[in-house]
Formats: C-alpha cells, structure tokens, sequence
C-alpha cells in the first residue's frame, strides 16, 4: 500500500529565545502565477511583497509544472482541514499543509483529479512569530521547497498521472481488460497510422521485424528461449489453440478444475462433443490449502487409470480468475511430470502479476494475457510452447499462410509472404489473418516503462511488486474490516500471493435471494451494475460458496485511501440490497 511520506518538518527559529536577532515574516500567498509558475508571496516588515518563483524554461504551462514537481493529485472526499496537526506529505493536499510552516496557513491549494484542475486561491494569514519558519525557506527556489517537503513520491501518484485520466483518478476501479500509460498510446497509434500509410510494406516487412523484437523482450522477461514465443490476442486464443490441435482418441481425458475461466470451460465441452475426448472436472470449494488440491489432484488422476482412462492434458491457472487466488502452478506442473501428463497453464493474470520463470517452470503449453498487468494496448498475449511440443501445434485459429499441411502427391504449396528464415512454428504465428496487432509491437516498451518505476529504493519489476502485494493485503484488510466480514484465505497463507483481495459481502443468502442461486447471480449482477452507473467503478463481484465475493485488485493508480472509499461504497450497495432495491 502506499505509505505515507516523510515531511520537511522545521523547528521555529531560535529567534523565539533570542529576541535580538530579526525574523523574517511568513509567506502570505503560494500559488500558480499567470505563466504558470509556481509562486511564493511574503509581506516585508514595510508592507511590500516579494516573491519567490520557480520557471519552467522550455514549458511554463501549470501542466508541466506539475508533472516537473511530481505533484499527486487527491480526491476532495480527503481533505485535511488546514488548521489540523500537519500530517506527513502524502498528496497535494499534504503538500499544501507543509507548505503552510512556511506560509502558516494556505487555505486552499490547486489540485488536480480525474484530469479535471480543481482551481483555488492560495493565500495564508500571519500567525504569531513564534510559529514562524526559518527564513532561509523564503531564499529557495519553490519547487526545492516543495520537492523537500514532497519527498520520494508514491507510485500511485505517478502511474496515474501517466494512465488514461478516466481511471487515474483511483476509485478503486481495477480495470479487468487492463489499461496502459498514455506513452504507450501514443505508440501504438504510431504504429497503426505507419501501417494505415504503408500497408503492404509495413506488413510484409517492417512488421515482422517489429515483432521479433517484442518476442525476444518478453521471452527474456519470463526467462524463456525466444524461439518458443509467439504472441496472440489473448489467453482464451491459447486455450483453444492447444485443445484444437491435439489429437484425441478413445479414453483420452482432459482434466481442469472448478475454477476454470468460463470460457475455457466451454472450450473443453466443445472439444469433447466434437473428438473422442471427455473431461474430467476435479470440484472443490475454496479456501482449500494448496496441499489438499495437489492431493485430489493426484487422486483424480489414479482414479482415472484405474478405471481405464488416459488423462491426456490438465489444464490449471497461475491466478484464478474468480476468486482472484493463486494456484499452486508450480506444483501442479511437477506433478504433470511425474504422471505423463500434458500441462496446459492459464497466465491470464500471470505477466506482469507474478515473477515467472518458464524455463524451470518448464509447462507444456503456456499462455498469459499481456494486457492484463503488463500494461500493454488490447489485445495482446504471450503463447510459449517448447520446442519438443512445436510439432502438436501445426494450426493457428485462424488457420492462414504459415499451415504446412500433409503432402500430398504432385500438390505443391506456397505461403505468399515474405520468407522469414524462422522456424516453422514461428513463421506460423507471424500472419494470422488480416488484422491490427499494433499491441503486439508494444511490448519492448511497455517493459522499458516498467523498468523506470521507482519504490522505497527498488526499480522496476522489484518496485511493482513491493507496492502492489502489500496494497492487496490493506485492501482486504480495509474493506474486511468496514463490512466486518472476513477475507479468503487458506490455512497455508498462499491464496493471497497475488495482486488480488478477495472480502465477503455482509449478505444472506437465505434472507436476500431465498436460498434461490438463481437470485443469487442476479443480485451480483445488479450490484455490478450499480457500481458502474452510480458510483463509477467497477469491482469484479462473484456468487461463490453460498455467499457473495468481491475481488479487490491493487492497481500502481490506487491507494488505500481508493479502498477505504470502495468500503463505504460497498456498504451502501449492500443496505440496498437488503431492502430489495435489487428486484425494482
């Protein structure tokens, strides 16, 4: 979670006890001048003013002063009344309160949220001498000043000033199709515009090496060979191009678990109504520990051998959808193994979420969503098979020019593009149809942005990680504690080893829906809803285990402050509820 900032805290002079030496006055007004530079105003002892000011050479707009300053903006809803004890730094808000021991009071200060530039005047009144501040914080620039009293700044504040404005505003809102900065915007419109200008040559041409070089940028980040990447539009398109591609017979079985992606799901029924496949589904109920799901695990698959059967292929999550809980992947694809099975892992909340190392993972087939956490454009996704499993992977969905199909006597068949030199595998993935994979191009960069995030002393990937588990952890605790319910979480602690919160909702099943699942859904649905048209979030909810589920996901724009706002939403929607607003 965001913590707070250490604050310039100044002792007043010593002048209190020695009354021989001056004092400066205080500071009687601080704010954005007319070029938009930041402006500290002191009356002298002859009643005149002078002023310290702070330009921007190239940019003088209050924008840019702003993003120089590294200014976070804040909700209203959080304002700390200026004649409170002073606070360490946190946001503008804090900022304007440290600001006020040089000036003694600023009662107002711009800010800006969502975007919009909420604009008040800044001026202070005189208070005592004995509360004024050393003199020499009138001799420094204004953006010293306020650096000094800032601090390192949080990542929450960056990120949003840096995210689409929409979202930057926190709201607890966790975007389940993922956002990305407004640099990568500008790219990927870049890329489509080169395209839009240069069809044929970009695509046949500078598009591949384009692509290549994003391969080998996310290859390296999950520590796989380059020669095993390829990218798709999402993890679903992975799914389905594994289960589409293999070869069933008689008494094969593909085994997944109850928590399986609902779309996968029926990805595995269509299999088994079109091939000799069947599944097996392996129900449980969470919070289970992990040591009591690798054992029905195992037990399923001994059950299944028993009996005859060929369990083929698991599929498994790294991070379940819904909950939003971490599975224990690493042990599910050991046992794969161990037992000859294929191991199909669903990432979609896996790059970018969790440190991932595919090379000791070493899975038979992955895939992971790249628009999800990794902040690249939609819709983009990692699709790593090895290259001994290359060969089971003959088609991508769409079938296009990189397909090699049986030979077939005196039949000769050319792929129009371009030779690429590249293995078959490869060049297979590299034209899929006509369509806009601007996103894929993306991903250099978006890992190159990721690398410059700063935090307490961290960088990059290490910096994402130590600000966003622990901001999951207070999100839990925050909204569990207002709605006094409880968080999901097994005996072993390993389900919350991600991004992802997930709090019980203060209803019951009996008294809201009559016991009805039917209702149940319904009322989860009309929550979302609400959420969406009236408070203008979104909070992924779920009917699971009898009871109602929220998933709080920490995102680099939020703070706990977002969530403590989230709980109060929440606690309002479920009075609602209580009083059938839901059936209206």
């Amino acid at each position: 979670m965001a913590t707070a900032m250490t604050a310039t805290h100044l002792t007043p002079p010593d002048s209190i006890s020695n009354p021989e030496r001056p004092i400066t006055p205080p500071l009687s007004e601080a704010g954005l001048g007319p070029h938009g530079e930041l402006v500290l105003v002191r009356k002298t002892d002859s009643g005149s003013t002078d002023t310290a000011q702070s330009h921007i050479e190239d940019d003088p707009s209050p924008e840019s002063l702003r993003s120089v300053l590294r200014l976070p903006g804040i909700p209203q809803r959080y304002a700390i009344n200026t004649e409170d004890e002073l606070p360490p730094a946190r946001n503008s808000r804090d900022v304007a309160l440290v600001l006020a021991q040089y000036a003694q009071r600023i009662a107002e200060a711009a800010i800006t949220h969502n975007g919009r530039k909420l604009k008040a005047k800044a001026t202070t009144a005189l208070y005592p001498y004995h509360q004024l501040c050393y003199s020499s914080a009138y001799t420094k620039p204004a953006a010293d000043i306020l650096r000094e009293a800032l601090g390192p700044e949080t990542p929450a504040a960056a990120w949003a000033r840096e995210m689409d404005a929409r979202i930057s505003g926190g709201r607890a809102r966790e975007r389940s199709f993922g956002t990305y900065p407004k640099e990568i915007r500008s790219l990927v419109h870049h890329y489509q515009e080169e395209a839009e200008a240069r069809p044929d040559p970009w695509i046949r041409y500078e598009y591949p090496r384009l692509l290549d070089e994003s391969r080998a940028a996310v290859a390296k980040y999950i520590n796989a060979p380059t020669s095993t990447i390829v990218l798709i539009p999402n993890a679903t398109t992975g799914l389905n191009t594994v289960l589409h591609n293999l070869v069933y017979q008689p008494g094969d079985i593909i085994i997944y678990f109850a928590t399986i992606y609902g779309a996968c799901e029926k990805t595995v029924d269509y299999i088994c109504e079109t091939t000799p496949a069947s599944s097996h589904k392996i129900d449980f109920t969470y919070p289970i520990s992990d040591s009591a799901l690798l054992s029905l695990f195992e037990t399923a698959i001994h059950t299944l051998k028993t009996s005859g059967k060929n369990p083929k292929l698991a599929i498994f999550d790294t991070i379940v959808s819904l909950p939003g809980v971490r599975m224990p992947f690493e042990q599910l694809t050991a046992l794969c193994k161990q037992h000859s099975l294929l191991s199909c892992i669903d990432g979609a909340h896996g790059v970018g979420h969790i440190p991932l190392d595919l090379s000791s993972l070493d899975p038979d087939f992955f895939f992971s969503n790249a628009h999800k956490w990794l902040y690249t454009p939609r819709a983009c996704a990692v699709f790593y098979v090895p290259e001994r499993n290359q060969h089971l992977i003959r088609s991508t969905l769409p079938t296009s020019h990189g397909f090699i199909p049986a030979p077939v006597e005196g039949r000769v068949v050319d792929n129009p593009l371009p030779p690429s030199g590249k293995s078959d595998f490869v060049t297979n993935f590299q034209f899929v149809g006509t369509m806009d994979n601007s996103p894929y191009l993306c991903v250099a960069a978006a890992l190159e942005w990721r690398s410059r995030v700063m935090w307490k002393g961290q960088r990059g990937e290490e910096a994402i990680e130590a600000y966003l588990l622990p901001l999951a952890r207070e999100a839990g605790r925050v909204v569990s504690s207002a709605l006094e319910t409880e968080i999901m979480e097994n005996a072993e602690g390993t389900l919350g080893k991600c991004n992802f919160s997930n709090v019980r909702l203060p209803l019951s099943y009996a008294e809201v829906a009559g016991s009805d699942r039917g209702k149940a859904v319904r009322i989860a649905q009309w929550i979302a809803k609400v959420l969406v048209e009236e408070y203008d979030t979104f909070i992924a909810i779920i009917f699971y285990a009898e009871a109602w589920w929220v998933r709080l996901s920490a995102q680099v724009y939020l703070t706990s402050q977002d969530f403590e706002w989230a709980a109060g939403v929440l606690k309002e929607v479920c009075v609602r509820v209580g009083k059938g607003e839901w059936e209206r």
